[in-house]
This record gives structure tokens, sequence and C-alpha cells, in this order.
């Protein structure tokens, strides 16, 4: 999924800086919500805050946010599983198992 949508903000900004035509996603608000395991987590929503501003997308810092899961000192199978229970408590669905 996140390929195709790069995928079309590529050709939307092509249009823009090779054929000349309006940017049709300039100014609008956009964000990234990253979640999961990986305590990077910070690096990965700037990085991808950078990218919609590349786009010409307004990334307000209310509409970005990172979770990490996971107790960064504890990588332990037992720190891995409680988190994916914190997970299930937080957003009310069950991760495949």
């Amino acid at each position: 999924m996140y390929q195709k949508l790069i995928e079309r903000l590529t050709r939307i900004e092509n249009r823009h800086s090779t054929l000349g035509e309006d940017n049709i996603i300039k100014d609008i608000e956009a964000g990234i919500i990253v979640i999961g395991h990986n305590r990077n987590n910070e690096a990965v929503v700037t990085t991808q805050k950078s990218v919609l501003e590349m786009f010409g997308f307004q990334v307000p810092k209310q509409l970005t946010r990172g979770r990490t899961f996971t107790n960064m000192d504890d990588e332990s199978q037992k720190s891995y599983q409680a988190a994916t229970d914190q997970f299930e408590k937080d957003f009310g669905f069950i991760l495949q198992k």
C-alpha cells in the first residue's frame, strides 16, 4: 500500500515539476502514525514527515505520532508479547497470532 501511495504522489509531483501543472496537493494537511516494536519510530516519523513535505503537504505536529510498544531496555520474547497485548488493548483489535 505504501509503495502505491508513493508512486501516485511521485506522478503528481512529476506533473507539477516537469509539465508545469499546478501541485494539486500543495498545502493539504497530512500526517503519519508509526506504531510498532521499533525503538527508532521517532526517526521514521521524522523521515516520513519530510517525504510528505517534499510532495507539498503541510504536516502539522499534531498529525504526526510515533509509538513504541516495547520496553526499550528489554527485547525479550516476554516484552514483545506484552507489547502485543498492550497494542490490542489500546487499539481494540486482535493482531494476527
